[in-house]
This record gives structure tokens, C-alpha cells and sequence, in this order.
């Protein structure tokens, strides 16, 4: 039993480490972005880079914004980065 156990362990580890090959490899390819597309919440419809509403609906479409320097997700209108006090720009 201890046996079968172990090598399906195995099989499990060689199957993670084959998909986080294959992840990395599609980070490396530059085309994988083309594809992406943010929709509207409200309405589905494709949006245009930088919206702040959807040019169908008129929904307000509220953007993520992140620190250029350490990644830490920023509040709207928020002046100074709450984790690494780097001036954001707003």
C-alpha cells in the first residue's frame, strides 16, 4: 500500500512540475497578452485600453492601480503608497 501511495506522490510531482514548465514557457511568449481583453461588468462588451466608462452602457469601470515600486495595491486618489511611502502620481 505504502508503495502505491509513494508512487502516485511521484506521478503527482512530475505532472506540477510539467504544468509549471508549460506556465513558464507561455510568460516567455509575448503573444499570450493579444488575446486578453478586459470586458464591462455591466454590459460584457470589449473594452478599449484605460476606460473609466464603457463606451456602450456608460458604466463606470473602476481601475486597479498597483505601487511602481513595491506592487501594493493603491486605494483611488491615493497620494502616497501606504506600504513603501513612494509618491504614486495621483
Amino acid at each position: 500500500m505504502a508503495a502505491a501511495q509513494s508512487s502516485r506522490t511521484v506521478e503527482e510531482i512530475w505532472a506540477h512540475s510539467k504544468m509549471a514548465e508549460d506556465d513558464r514557457a507561455m510568460l516567455k511568449e509575448e503573444s499570450w497578452r493579444e488575446g486578453v481583453r478586459a470586458t464591462c461588468p455591466s454590459c460584457g462588451v470589449a473594452l478599449p485600453e484605460k476606460v473609466k466608462f464603457c463606451p456602450e452602457c456608460g458604466a463606470k469601470i473602476l481601475q486597479v492601480v498597483f505601487c511602481k515600486e513595491c506592487g501594493a495595491k493603491l486605494e483611488p486618489g491615493t497620494k502616497f503608497c501606504p506600504e513603501c511611502g513612494t509618491k504614486t502620481g495621483s
